[in-house]
C-alpha cells in the first residue's frame, strides 16, 4: 500500500514533525509514504522578490490525482496558509475521489486531525493571572490563519472569563515565518505598561524579545512572554521560553491511523491532539512557583523530554525513562544511609553517563531537567535535620552536575565537529553538482552520486522529453510519459538506455526503477529553474536532513539546467562546424555576405554599422545630432518554447514592421542580433527620448488588444543622444544605450501569456 502526504514543503518544523510521525507508523504497518511538499497554495509568489519561482513546488499538485496513491493526508492549514475559505475548499475538492484525511481541515468529504489550541494556552494564561498579571497582550500569525484565529478566540475568551478588558489593540497580527517587527512595536506602543506578551508561535516570541530588550523592558523580571510550539530554541533562550507544547509527531501519527481506518471503509470523526503548557523562566513568577506541588511527589521524566522523541525507537525512550528514575530513586534513598557518600555519587554519575550514551541532550529538555532537579534537592534537604544526610545530597548534586557539564562540553565540540564536516560536504555538492563536461545522459548519474553527503541511498531522476514553461496561476499539466535518467539503488548508481527510459506518469511511484523495498518514504521534488520545469526527482532522505531539501532541489536542478546548456552548447557546435565544413566546401567567402537581415527585412549588423556612421557623419556636418535607440524583445525564448519558432519570427517580424513605422524612412533600422535592433535617427523636436520610447510602447500595447495571438509582444529599450562635441563612437553610443535599456529589462513582467477568462 502507498500513501501520500502533501505538505507546504519540509523547512518548517511543525510539517517535519508531521511527516516523521506519519513515516513512523507507516514503517511499522509495512505501508509506504510519499511525502508531497508542494508549498503554498493560492499565494502570490509575485510578491517574492528573494525567490519569485518557487511557486514551481506546486507543479507536484497532480501527481495526487494519477490513480497512483492508495489514500492521502492533506495537511490544509500551511498548504493555505495564504487562501481564503473558499480556495481552501476548491483545493480540499480535489481530492474527494480518493480515501482522505485532512490535518487541521474539515469538509462534507472527510474529517480532520487538530490540534487543541485551547489546553495548554489556557493553563499557561491562568498560571500568569494566578501570579498576579492583569495586563496581557497578543501578537499572533496571519488574521485568517485557523490556528492564529484559534489561538486569539481561547486568549479573548479567557479575558472575558475573567474580566479583564480588551478591544481592537488587545491583538496584533504578524506573520508566522516571516519578520513581525513593526506589529510587536505597535502593540508595545499600545500597551507600554503590557505585563504579559502571548504569542502565536516561539518563533514570534523570539522578535518579542528582541523588541523589549531593544525598549529596556528585561523578560523574566519585567515582562513574561508566554510562546506556542515548544520549539527545539525555546529551552534555549535567554531567559528560557515558556511553552505551549504541540506534539505535531503525535498530530502525524494519528492522521495516518485515521487514514488507514478510512481505506478499510471505517467512518471517522474529527479528533483533537491535546497541548501542554511548559513553564520556564520567561515568567517572571518562575521562582515563586512549586514545580513539586505534592509533598511525596517525584520528578516526571516526561516532564523533561521534548517533544520530538516520537521519532526515536521507543525502546530507547523507555531507557531513558528508565536511568532517570534511577537517579530520582537513588537520591530518594540517601536517608537510609545504605552506601558511602562517594558510593551514592559514583551511582549517580553512571546513570547519567548511560543516559548520555543513549543521547540524552538530543532529547531530553536539560536545562529543564537542571531546574526540576535543583527544586527536588532543595525540597528534600529542607526536609533534612541530619547533616551528614545534606553532605551527601550535596555531594551528588555538585558531581552530577560537574559530569553533565562535562559530557556537554564534549557533545558540543563532536556536534562543532560534525557541522564542520556537514559544511565541507555541502561546499563539496554545490561544486560537484555543476562540474559537468557534457550533457549527455550519463551525466545524470553524477547528479545522484553527489547525494551521499545527505545519506540519500536511494533516488531517481525523471525528465520530461521537452523542458515546459509554466507560469504562475497556470495549471500544470504531466506529460504523459516521463523519462527515467538515472538511478541510485542502494547508493550505487545506474544510468538507464534510451530504448528504457519511457514510462507512464501514473507508473512514477510504481515501476521497476523506484524499488518500494529500499524506501519506507520517499520526498518527491520539481526539478526547475526560474519558470522553466525538467522534471521531478524521487529520494529517501533521512528524517535528519529534510530541512535541507530545497537546497537539494536547488542544486540539483542547478545541475540538470547546466546539463541541459552543454546539451544545447554541443548540438550548436556541431551545427556550426557542419555550417563551416559547408561554407569552405561551396567555396562561400564570408566577406560576401549580404548587408540585410532576411526575416526582418533590415539592415544585419554589418549593414547597420555601415550605414549607421555614414547617418552620423551627414548629421555632424550639418551641425545636428543623432539619437541611437537600442530595442529588445521581451520573452522570445518564451514564446519559441511554448508556440514554436514560427511563432517567435512572426513576433519579429511585427517589431521590425513596428519600428519602421514609427521612426519612419529616414531612420537607420537594423536587426543586429537574434532579438536585438537598433536604431539611428534624428532626435525629435522637443520630445526626449524617453516619451519618444513611451510611444513606441504604446504601440506595441494597441497591437497587442487587437491581435488574437494568446502572448503579448513587447520590446524594451534605451537611448543615448550622440553631438560631434561628445566625442563618442557608435559602438560606445550602442553600449550606452545597451545599459539603459537593461534598468527597463530588469523591471519587466514576465507574463508574456495573454490572461484568459475562467
Amino acid at each position: 500500500m502507498t500513501i501520500g502526504i502533501v505538505v507546504s514543503g519540509l523547512v518548517e518544523a511543525y510539517v517535519r514533525d508531521i511527516c516523521k510521525g506519519v513515516s513512523r507508523l507507516a514503517k511499522q504497518e509495512d505501508v509506504n509514504v510519499v511525502i508531497i511538499p508542494a508549498k503554498y497554495y493560492g499565494h502570490d509568489y509575485e510578491l517574492n522578490f528573494e525567490y519569485p519561482y518557487i511557486y514551481q513546488f506546486n507543479s507536484l499538485f497532480p501527481y495526487t490525482q494519477l490513480d497512483n496513491l492508495d489514500g492521502i493526508i492533506v495537511e490544509v492549514a500551511s498548504v493555505c496558509m495564504f487562501a481564503d475559505d473558499e480556495h481552501k475548499k476548491i483545493f480540499a475538492s480535489q481530492y474527494a475521489n480518493i480515501p482522505h484525511v485532512y490535518i487541521a481541515y474539515s469538509d462534507d468529504t472527510a474529517k480532520g486531525v487538530f490540534l487543541n489550541n485551547a489546553s495548554g494556552l489556557l493553563d499557561g494564561l491562568h498560571t500568569l493571572y494566578n501570579a498576579g498579571v492583569r495586563k496581557f497582550g497578543m501578537i499572533t500569525g496571519q488574521k485568517d490563519n485557523v490556528d492564529a484565529i484559534a489561538r486569539r478566540e481561547t486568549f479573548l475568551n479567557f479575558l472575558d472569563s475573567n474580566n479583564l478588558p480588551h478591544d481592537e489593540n488587545s491583538v496584533f497580527y504578524g506573520d508566522f515565518f516571516w519578520p513581525c517587527e513593526e506589529q510587536i512595536n505597535d502593540l508595545f506602543d499600545a500597551h507600554p505598561d503590557v505585563e504579559a506578551v502571548i504569542c502565536g508561535n516561539d518563533i514570534i516570541a523570539g522578535r518579542v524579545y528582541k523588541i523589549a530588550e531593544e525598549r529596556g523592558r528585561k523578560v523574566g523580571e519585567d515582562l513574561s512572554v508566554l510562546g506556542f510550539d515548544d520549539s527545539f530554541n525555546a529551552a534555549t533562550m535567554n531567559p528560557p521560553l515558556s511553552s505551549v507544547r504541540t506534539d505535531c509527531v503525535e498530530l502525524g501519527a494519528e492522521a495516518f491511523r485515521s487514514l488507514m481506518r478510512v481505506i478499510r471503509g471505517d467512518r471517522i470523526e474529527d479528533l483533537e491532539i491535546g497541548t501542554k503548557f511548559v513553564m520556564r523562566k520567561s515568567f517572571t513568577c518562575f521562582n515563586k512557583i512549586k514545580i513539586l506541588e505534592e509533598e511525596d511527589s517525584k520528578p516526571d521524566f516526561f516532564d523533561i523530554i521534548k517533544s520530538s522523541v516520537h521519532v526515536i525507537d521507543e525502546r530507547v525512550i523507555l531507557t531513558l525513562r528508565s536511568q532517570f528514575n534511577k537517579l530520582v530513586d537513588l537520591v530518594l534513598s540517601v536517608s537510609k544511609k545504605e552506601m558511602t557518600s562517594k558510593e551514592y555519587a559514583k551511582n549517580a554519575v553512571e546513570y547519567l553517563d548511560k543516559m548520555f550514551e543513549l543521547g540524552m541532550e538530543d532529547y531530553i529538555d536539560i536545562g529543564r531537567m537542571i531546574n526540576i532537579m535543583d527544586d527536588f534537592f532543595d525540597k528534600i534537604i529542607k526536609k533534612c535535620w541530619d547533616k551528614e544526610i545534606i553532605d551527601i545530597y550535596i555531594n551528588i548534586k555538585s558531581k552530577c552536575y560537574r559530569e553533565m557539564v562535562f559530557k556537554l562540553n564534549a557533545s558540543l565540540n563532536d556536534k562543532t565537529h560534525r557541522y564542520t564536516e556537514k559544511v565541507v560536504s555541502m561546499q563539496s555538492f554545490v561544486r560537484d553538482t555543476m562540474a559537468f563536461e557534457r550533457g549527455n545522459d550519463l551525466s545524470y548519474v553524477q547528479v545522484l552520486s553527489t547525494l551521499k553527503w545527505m545519506n540519500i541511498k536511494n533516488a531517481v531522476i525523471y525528465m520530461y522529453d521537452h523542458p515546459i514553461i509554466h507560469f504562475q496561476h497556470e495549471d500544470f499539466v504531466i506529460p504523459e510519459k516521463l523519462s527515467v535518467k538515472a538511478v541510485l539503488h542502494n547508493g550505487e548508481t545506474l544510468s538507464i538506455t534510451k530504448m528504457k527510459q519511457h514510462i507512464k506518469k501514473k507508473e512514477i511511484f510504481k515501476n521497476k526503477y523506484f524499488d518500494w523495498e529500499s524506501y519506507n518514504t520517499a520526498i518527491l521534488m520539481p526539478i526547475f529553474f526560474n519558470e522553466i520545469i525538467y522534471g521531478v526527482f524521487i529520494c529517501d532522505m533521512p528524517k535528519e536532513e529534510y530541512l535541507y531539501s530545497e537546497l537539494l532541489v536547488s542544486q540539483v536542478s542547478s545541475g540538470i539546467k547546466m546539463l541541459s546548456l552543454l546539451g544545447t552548447n554541443e548540438k550548436l557546435l556541431k551545427d556550426y562546424e557542419a555550417t563551416l565544413r559547408s561554407l569552405k566546401e561551396n567555396n562561400i567567402v564570408l566577406e560576401n555576405i549580404s548587408k540585410s537581415d532576411a526575416l526582418s527585412g533590415l539592415y544585419n549588423r554589418r549593414g547597420f554599422e555601415s550605414n549607421a556612421q555614414k547617418f552620423i557623419d551627414s548629421q555632424f556636418a550639418a551641425g545636428k545630432k543623432v539619437c541611437i535607440f537600442y530595442v529588445d524583445m521581451n520573452n522570445l525564448k518564451i514564446i519559441n518554447d511554448r508556440f514554436g519558432h514560427q511563432d517567435g519570427d512572426f513576433s519579429l517580424k511585427v517589431i521590425s514592421d513596428k519600428l519602421k513605422e514609427h521612426f519612419g524612412n529616414k531612420a537607420v533600422i537594423g536587426r543586429i542580433g537574434g532579438d536585438e535592433f537598433c536604431v539611428a535617427t534624428e532626435p525629435r523636436e522637443d520630445v526626449f527620448p524617453g516619451e519618444d520610447l513611451f510611444e513606441l510602447y504604446e504601440s506595441f500595447s494597441a497591437f497587442n488588444e487587437k491581435s488574437d495571438k494568446d502572448y503579448n509582444i513587447t520590446v524594451s529599450a534605451g537611448a543615448c543622444v550622440m553631438d560631434k562635441d561628445a566625442g563618442l563612437s557608435l559602438s560606445q553610443a550602442m553600449t550606452i544605450a545597451d545599459e539603459d535599456l537593461y534598468k527597463v529589462k530588469a523591471l519587466r513582467s514576465k507574463n508574456v501569456i495573454k490572461e484568459k477568462l475562467r
